[in-house]
């Protein structure tokens, strides 16, 4: 399954090209494909959100790849590919923080705004302390993010930096949304209102591109401890 938003022109392809090698990572290589080639099929896939961008199976029949769509250099793939990593990482972080940030304006909005009991809801404790909550998350996730992003943009080492931006402005993400359909209760799940699309959307990135159980995994390798996969 592979996201296919910018995958109906090209796609790039991890294909085996060497099955001697030693280790199987020695025996990848990056391919780009037109996807108008003969042989690529892609098959769209429903998802519960994030619908901007679309996730498709791809299937290959006898697709023939030309010498020169080779990237970089042969059975170096895989190493490419990890190269990547920090990037996404930190990309599917700054979008979970921006989910984040827009749910909880969307709730303070609508906790000033709706009334109960001849006040705004947003006089009352309980829904205070909620966005408050939300609010420390997500400000902890953001500067989480930024020093991600700037180790990156310096060029030094953020592989546990990443990691822990996507774990924390996911699982942010998550809880900023939740509270959000609890403050706007009904209304909330109303399709009419943009809460219910900020709900579905977070659960993507507490999954993908992998998922925060993993992300814990590698941290606690990063700390020293025996790999646990």
């Amino acid at each position: 399954i592979i996201p296919c938003c910018a995958l109906q022109f090209y796609k790039n392809i991890l294909a085996i090209t060497d099955r001697s090698a030693a280790k199987k990572t020695q025996s990848l290589s990056l391919f780009t494909i037109d996807a108008k080639s003969p042989g690529v099929e892609i098959r769209n896939m429903k998802t519960l959100g994030s619908k901007a961008g679309g996730t498709g199976e791809v299937f290959f029949t006898d697709v023939r790849v030309p010498k020169e769509n080779l990237l970089g250099e042969m059975n170096q793939g895989w190493r490419y590919m990890v190269g990547t990593l920090n990037n996404h990482r930190i990309m599917i972080a700054a979008i979970s923080m921006g989910l984040a940030q827009a749910a909880i304006d969307y709730a303070v909005q609508y906790a000033k705004d709706r009334q109960a009991f001849g006040k705004p809801i947003g006089q009352f404790q309980e829904i205070q302390h909620y966005l408050a909550r939300a609010t420390v998350e997500t400000q902890l996730a953001r500067w989480s993010v930024y020093r991600a992003a700037w180790l990156q943009s310096q060029g030094q080492e953020c592989s546990l930096d990443a990691s822990a931006a996507k774990f924390a402005a996911s699982e942010a993400a998550v809880f900023a949304t939740e509270v959000g359909m609890r403050i706007m209760a009904g209304h909330g799940y109303m399709m009419d209102y943009d809460m219910q699309r900020y709900f579905r959307d977070a659960r993507l990135f507490t999954l993908a591109p992998i998922t925060n159980e993993m992300v814990l995994n590698q941290i606690g390798e990063s700390l020293g401890l025996p790999r646990s996969y």
